[in-house]
C-alpha cells in the first residue's frame, strides 16, 4: 500500500492580518472593491491574512494573490452578488478544455503560497445561474424559480435568461478557438457558469475550516496546482445543482484532502487532467495523491476519477472514508478518445451505505449521463465493437481495493472495459457487499478478488462477458445462480452459497423473532446460512440447534436478546441443562456477532425466594448461593424437602453450549447478575474464540470447557469469589488464553478459579484498582487433576501497582508472547481468523 510524502503547509496565526473593514468594506453593501484591495495590499507588503469579519459581505468577484491568507470569521458569510454583470467573460477551462467562462468569485492564477481558512462561509449564489429541471426539483423550489428567466420548449428546463437557454443550444459552448476574442462569446454569456473556486498553476495551496457552497458549477477546481492541502471544508450545493461537484482536482501533484465533508448535485470528489486531444497534449496527470477521513453525501459519486483523464491519474491513495447515500460510491469513468492511462490506484477500508446505483463502477463507455435512470427512463445499452487501438483509446490498470464494505447498493460490482482495451489488474480483497444484484464483469482481465461476500438479493452473483483470467478466492455469497459466464476460477469457495435470512420485529423481514428464523433453517448445510437481525429488543430464549449459522445485529446498543432464567428454577423441572440460557446452542459452526446477549434474572429479582422443587427431594440453596461478595450475608440457608432457595447470585446463563465447537463472538455483550454468565461446555473438543466482546456477571461468569481464546475482551465482576474459570481435564493441551483483555470489579472482586484440570493464559492483561490480592486459585475439589498447576501471565498489570503472583512466568515450552494466538491455541484443528466476519 503506497504511503505518499507530501508536502503540506502548516498555517498558524499570521503576523500580518488586515481587515477588509480598513479598506472600506462595509455589511449591506457591494464590498468588492474593499476587499480587493485589502488582498492587494497584503500581497504588495509580502504576505498575510485578509480578515472577513462576521457578518455578511455582499461582494463581485476576487482575485487571491501569493503570500495572502483569505481568512473568513466564524459567522462571517461572503456572498457573492447575483448580478451576472458583475463577472466579466475570461479566458479559463471547462471540463478539461480550454474555454470562454465568466470569472470565477474567486480565482488565482500562479499564485504561491495562498490560503482560505476559517470558520465561516463563501456563497457562490449559484442558483442564479444554474439550469434547473422539473424532474429534479422539489415542487416549491421550482414554482419558485419559473418566476423569473425562461423556460426550454417544452417547459421542462428553466434558465436565467434568453442568452443561457441560447448557450444550451449551441454547439460546444464556450470552448475557445483560436483568433477568437472573449467577446465573441458574449450572446451566451449567461450560459459560461463560473466554478466557485478556480485556482490555476498555484503552489503551496491551503483550504481549510470554510464551507463552499452554492456554486455556479463546480465548487473547487485547482488546475495545474502543486502542493494543494484541503482540509476540514464542506462543499454543499443542493442535490438537483446541475454540475454542482464538490471539488474537481484537475492536473495536480502533490495533493492531500482530508477529514472534510461533501454533500452535493454531481460528484464529489473528482479527479481529472484534461480531455481528449487537449488532454494529452498537455500532458499532466494527477498524481501523488492522498484522500482520507472524508464524508461524502449525497453526490453522483463518492470518489470518481474521470472521465476527463486523458492527461492520466496515477500514484492514488484513498482510505478512511464514507460514502452516504451516494448515487455511486466508487466511480472510474471514462470513454474511446479520451486516451490518458489511470494507474496505481489504492482505496481501502471504505464504508458505504444505501448507494442508489453501483458499490463499484469501473465504466469505460460513459455517455455524461446521470448514473442513475429516472423513473420510467429507458436507456440502450452501447453498440459493442472492437476498435484499433490508438492514443484515444483510455487505460485502466492497477486497481487495488482492499476492505470495503457496502450495506445497500443496486449493483455491487459494474466493470466495463473496451473489447480492444479491457480493465486490467484489478484487486479487491476483504470486500463485503450487500446489494440488490451482485458482480457484471465485461472486458476485463486478471481480476482477483479474494476474501470478498457478495450479498445480493437477486441473481446471478457474478455475470462476465468477453472477461479472462477471473478469480475468485475465498468467496462467500448468497443467491443463484453463481455464474453466467466464462473466463471465471473459484478458488477455497463453497459454490453452494450462502443464505441469508432477515429478522425485523416490524415486520420488515422475512421474520419478526429470530427462532422463527432458526427455525426455518435445515438443521444442517454445507454452507453458512446468515440471519440479519435488525435493532430490536428481543424477548425470546434461542434453541439454536443447527450448524453453519451466523446471528449477526447490527450494534450490540440496539440489538438485545433477553430472557430471565435461573437455572436452579429450570432444574426443578428438568432433568437437563437445554433451555437454561438465553441462547443454548448445541450446532457448530457458529457465529454470534453485534449482539448483547443478556440473561436478566438477577437484575430483575433483587429479592431471594423460596419456590417448590418436585426434582429436589433433599432441599438445597441455589447452585451459586454460596458465592458471595465480599460484605454480603454469606450462604443461603438450604431450604426444606421438596423446595428450594434460588438467589439473585446463583447461576443465570447467557450462552450455554452442549456439543458446540467452532463458535466465534465478536463484538457482543453478554451479560447477567449471576454466574456462569458465558459458559462454552464442551470438554472434549470444545474450540471458542471471542473477540472484542463484554462479559459481565456473577462467579465463575466466563468459564470456557476446552479450547477458548478472547482477545481485546472485557470484563466485570459484579459479585462472587471468581470471575473466570476453566476444565481442561480432557486432553492435556485444551487451555484458555486471554489476550489484550482488561477486568474491573466490585472492590476487592477475585480473578479466577479452577477446580479440575485447566491451564491458563494471560498476555497483555490490564486490572482495575480494584483487583484483590489473591491469585487463580484452585479450590476445595475431589477431582483428580493430573498435570498440575499452569497458569501463566505476561505482561499484566493493574492500576496503583501489580501484584507478585502474575509477574512473567510463560513456560520453557511456550510459544514467544507474540506468538500465543488463536493459531497456536487451536492449532491445525481451527482457523477462526481464516475468514473474517
Amino acid at each position: 500500500m503506497i504511503r505518499l510524502l507530501l508536502a503540506l503547509l502548516v498555517y498558524g496565526s499570521h503576523r500580518d492580518t488586515v481587515s477588509i473593514v480598513t479598506f472600506g468594506a462595509q455589511p449591506g453593501k457591494l464590498a468588492t472593491v474593499g476587499i480587493q484591495a485589502a488582498i492587494d495590499a497584503c500581497n504588495r507588503q509580502g504576505g498575510g491574512a485578509v480578515l472577513v469579519p462576521a457578518g455578511t459581505w455582499l461582494t463581485g468577484p476576487l482575485v487571491l494573490k501569493s503570500g495572502v491568507d483569505l481568512h473568513l470569521a466564524k459567522g462571517a458569510v461572503l456572498q457573492f452578488t447575483r448580478d451576472f454583470d458583475a463577472y466579466p467573460l475570461v479566458r479559463g477551462n471547462w471540463e478539461g478544455r480550454e474555454a470562454v467562462r465568466n470569472q470565477s468569485p474567486i480565482s488565482a492564477t500562479g499564485a504561491d503560497h495562498i490560503s482560505i481558512t476559517g470558520d465561516g462561509v463563501i456563497d457562490g449564489g449559484g442558483d442564479a445561474w444554474r439550469p434547473l429541471k422539473q424532474s429534479k426539483a422539489p415542487a416549491d423550489v421550482w414554482a419558485r424559480q419559473i418566476r423569473t428567466g425562461v423556460l426550454s420548449p417544452g417547459g421542462k428546463t428553466w434558465w436565467p435568461s434568453a442568452s443561457a437557454l441560447k448557450g444550451s443550444e449551441t454547439k460546444d459552448p464556450g470552448v475557445w478557438h483560436e483568433g477568437a476574442s472573449v467577446q465573441d462569446y458574449a450572446d451566451i454569456k449567461d450560459f459560461l457558469r463560473p466554478n466557485l473556486i478556480y485556482l490555476h498553476g498555484c503552489t503551496h495551496v491551503l483550504l481549510e475550516g470554510v464551507t463552499f457552497r452554492n456554486s455556479p458549477a463546480w465548487c473547487i477546481h485547482p488546475l495545474l496546482c502543486r502542493d494543494l492541502t484541503v482540509r476540514k471544508i464542506f462543499a454543499q450545493n443542493p442535490p438537483y445543482a446541475q454540475n454542482g461537484d464538490g471539488i474537481d482536482i484537475e492536473s495536480c501533484d502533490t495533493v492531500l484532502v482530508e477529514d472534510s465533508r461533501f454533500d452535493v448535485g454531481d460528484d464529489g470528489i473528482c479527479i481529472k487532467s484534461g480531455r481528449d486531444e487537449e488532454g494529452r497534449r498537455r500532458g499532466a496527470p494527477t498524481q501523488h495523491a492522498v484522500i482520507r477521513r472524508c464524508t461524502v453525501y449525497h453526490a453522483h459519486g463518492g470518489f470518481v476519477i474521470g472521465s476527463e483523464m486523458s492527461g492520466g491519474v496515477r500514484d492514488m491513495e484513498v482510505y478512511d472514508c464514507a460514502f452516504l447515500g451516494t448515487d455511486v460510491g466508487l466511480r472510474f469513468k471514462s470513454a474511446r478518445g479520451r486516451g490518458g492511462v489511470v494507474e496505481n490506484i489504492h482505496v481501502h477500508d471504505i464504508y458505504m451505505k444505501d448507494i442508489a446505483g453501483e458499490a463499484i463502477l469501473f465504466d469505460m463507455y460513459y455517455m455524461a449521463q446521470d448514473p442513475v435512470p429516472k423513473p420510467g427512463e429507458t436507456r440502450t445499452e452501447p453498440a459493442v465493437a472492437v476498435k484499433p487501438v490508438d492514443e484515444g483509446t483510455p487505460v485502466f490498470r492497477h486497481f487495488f481495493l482492499d476492505h470495503i464494505v457496502c450495506n445497500g447498493a443496486s449493483k455491487a460490482i459494474f466493470i466495463r472495459g473496451l473489447p480492444e482495451m479491457p480493465v486490467q489488474d484489478v484487486r479487491m480483497e476483504h470486500l463485503s457487499l450487500t446489494t440488490t444484484t451482485g458482480m457484471d464483469c465485461r472486458y476485463a482481465t486478471g481480476v482477483l478478488l479474494r476474501d470478498v461476500q457478495l450479498y445480493p438479493k437477486t441473481g446471478p452473483v457474478i455475470r462476465t462477458t468477453g472477461s479472462r483470467d477471473i478469480t475468485f478466492d475465498s468467496l462467500r455469497f448468497v443467491g443463484a445462480p453463481l455464474l453466467i459466464g466464462d473466463g471465471v476460477v473459484f478458488l477455497h469457495t463453497d459454490t453452494t452459497g450462502v443464505q441469508h435470512v432477515v429478522v425485523d420485529p416490524s415486520g420488515k423481514g422475512d421474520f419478526t423473532t429470530i427462532q422463527a428464523a432458526l427455525n426455518s433453517l435445515p438443521d444442517d448445510a454445507g454452507h453458512e446460512r446468515v440471519i440479519d437481525i435488525r435493532p430490536g429488543i428481543y424477548r425470546e430464549k434461542l434453541s439454536l440447534t443447527q450448524s453453519h449459522v451466523a446471528l449477526v445485529g447490527e450494534d450490540p446498543a440496539t440489538t438485545v436478546i433477553t430472557q430471565a432464567i435461573a437455572r436452579d428454577i429450570w432444574r426443578c423441572d428438568h432433568k437437563d441443562d437445554w433451555g437454561v440460557a438465553t441462547v443454548n446452542a448445541s450446532g457448530s459452526d457458529v457465529d454470534l456477532v453485534n449482539l448483547t446477549i443478556e440473561n436478566s434474572y438477577g437484575f430483575d429479582h433483587t429479592q431471594d425466594t423460596v419456590i417448590a422443587c418436585a426434582l429436589d427431594t433433599a432441599g438445597t440453596h441455589a447452585s451459586g448461593g454460596a458465592a458471595r461478595a465480599p460484605g454480603s450475608s454469606g450462604a443461603a440457608a438450604p431450604a426444606a424437602p421438596g423446595h428450594r432457595k434460588v438467589t439473585r447470585t446463583g447461576h443465570q446463563m447467557a450462552l450455554r453450549t452442549f456439543a458446540t465447537t467452532r463458535l466465534r463472538a465478536r463484538n457482543c455483550v453478554f451479560k447477567s447478575f449471576g454466574g456462569d454468565t458465558v459458559s462454552p461446555w464442551n470438554v472434549q473438543d470444545g474450540l471458542f474464540y471471542f473477540k472484542d466482546c463484554t462479559m459481565e456477571g456473577g462467579v465463575d461468569f466466563y468459564c470456557p470447557r476446552g479450547w477458548a481464546y478472547a482477545e481485546h475482551c472485557h470484563f466485570i465482576a459484579l459479585e462472587g469469589p471468581a470471575s473466570i474459570w476453566h476444565d481442561g481435564s480432557a486432553n492435556p493441551d485444551a487451555k484458555t488464553v486471554l489476550r489484550d483483555c482488561s477486568f474491573e470489579g466490585y472492590p476487592g472482586f477475585h480473578l479466577g478459579r479452577y477446580h479440575r484440570d485447566a491451564q491458563f493464559y494471560l498476555v497483555n492483561c490490564s486490572f482495575s484498582t480494584d483487583l484483590a490480592n489473591e491469585p487463580i486459585t484452585l479450590i476445595k475439589t475431589n477431582n483428580r487433576l493430573q498435570w498440575g498447576q499452569r497458569i501463566y501471565y505476561y505482561n499484566c498489570h493493574r492500576m496503583g501497582g501489580d501484584y507478585p503472583w502474575f509477574a512473567d512466568n510463560l513456560a520453557q515450552n511456550a510459544p514467544l508472547p507474540g506468538d500465543i494466538r488463536s493459531g497456536w491455541v487451536f492449532g491445525a484443528r481451527w482457523d477462526p481468523e481464516s475468514i473474517e466476519f
